[in-house]
């Protein structure tokens, strides 16, 4: 029989708070709001704790695991459950995590000439299993828009500096895995940072479009303090939201650094 070094016992008495693997890449499904379902790619990181008395984990579980749970083609953030309990019984640990992450595309039409195309959010289902066995659920993603300068509209004569910037948003939501309209929907953030935007980013534009979203852009110029306190606004009104961390980015166009504007409710 082969030794099995990772379940001795550890001399060096430290508790480590999360263990785990990196980069498993393995082909996913994802249910948009719509109803339809998207094939995209995930690239998932799981963790389990590891009390102070073991050397390790045995490691090789977790990409097994992996592998089992994504074999049925779950469709969901509530998938996430499943796979932490497994983690967290077959590790013998007392708390789990998983994060999958992958690009969302979403169709978009062009404002004016009406060309649809696949604007793409990068996101991720978060999930972390307690000792207690309760699961918090999380949505990150990434949304670009376009901003242009209060400031620089207001000195200027001629014209404006503008660039293109994004809003990560992590959602913390409901554990309520029998009520889908507790889910909080990526479309539904991608809408609710581009009624806050100086103008939202498409993925197909011809001369007619690009003439509309420079003039919409300037006609609604916004600092980046500005944008994150409107997004702010709208999460705080939705009950579904338990908590949020926010972060603006503004890619500045004049500048060697960035400016960035950081919202927290509820965030530990």
């Amino acid at each position: 029989m082969l030794p099995d070094i990772q379940n001795g016992i550890s001399s060096l008495n430290q508790k480590l708070d999360w263990v785990g693997v990196e980069g498993i890449q393995l082909p996913f499904k994802v249910r948009m709001k719509e109803g339809k379902i998207q094939d995209t790619i995930a690239i998932i990181d799981a963790y389990v704790s590891l009390n102070k008395d073991k050397v390790g984990i045995n490691m090789s579980r977790i990409p097994i695991i992996l592998h089992e749970k994504l074999k049925k083609n779950e469709l969901d953030s509530f998938y996430l459950e499943e796979i932490l309990h497994a983690l967290k019984e077959k590790l013998n640990s007392e708390e789990a995590l998983v994060r999958i992450s992958f690009n969302y595309f979403v169709p978009k039409k062009s404002p004016i000439s009406n060309n649809i195309g696949y604007y793409f959010a990068p996101s991720s289902f978060i999930g972390r299993i307690q000792n207690n066995n309760f699961i918090i659920h999380y949505l990150e993603t990434n949304i670009q828009y376009t901003s242009l300068c209060e400031c620089s509209k207001a000195i200027s004569d001629n014209g404006a500096h503008n660039q293109r910037s994004v809003a990560n948003i992590i959602v913390e939501y409901k554990n309520n895995v029998e009520k889908i309209n507790e889910i909080v929907w990526i479309e539904e953030l991608i809408e609710y940072v581009e009624k806050c935007c100086s103008c939202p980013i498409y993925p197909i534009l011809k001369r007619v479009d690009e003439k509309y979203i420079t003039e919409q852009a300037y006609n609604n110029p916004k600092f980046v303090e500005t944008v994150a306190r409107e997004i702010t606004t709208l999460l705080k009104k939705d009950n579904r939201v338990i908590s949020y961390k926010i972060k603006v980015t503004h890619h500045e166009s004049i500048h060697q650094h960035d400016a960035v504007a950081i919202v927290k409710e509820n965030w530990i």
